[in-house]
């Protein structure tokens, strides 16, 4: 049970990262034509992780989901299996993360100078 908690607060972290990813995302979207070549550039990359990493975590939930109630799993497979696929959860959140915050932080820095120059 205590592994489906874990699947579940990292399926949730990565669904509401990304949600913020999104609305960023969104805002330097509208303002395309205010922002330059850069800024595009890093909503492109933040866009890519997000899909790129949230298929992945994707991918490990339903692992992990098929090792619980899989009938043609071996049982005695099962928790290796169900491991794998939140280790699979856990690494594909931290890649997403690695690559988002650091995106999204730049992206705001290169939205920001835009309007401290008066593009």
């Amino acid at each position: 049970m205590a592994a489906l908690a874990l699947l579940l607060a990292f399926s949730l972290v990565t669904v509401l990262g990304s949600g913020a990813a999104v609305w960023m995302i969104g805002r330097a979207w509208k303002r395309r034509a205010r922002v330059g070549l850069p800024a595009k550039l890093v909503a492109v990359l933040a866009m890519a992780a997000l899909l790129a990493g949230m298929l992945g975590t994707f991918a490990g939930v339903i692992r992990a989901l098929a090792a619980i109630g899989g009938n043609e799993v071996e049982p005695s497979q099962k928790a290796r299996q169900l491991a794998e696929g939140i280790s699979d959860v856990i690494n594909c959140t931290a890649a997403l993360l690695a690559v988002l915050v650091p995106s999204a932080i730049v992206l705001f820095l290169l939205t920001m100078r835009g309007k401290a120059q008066g593009d």
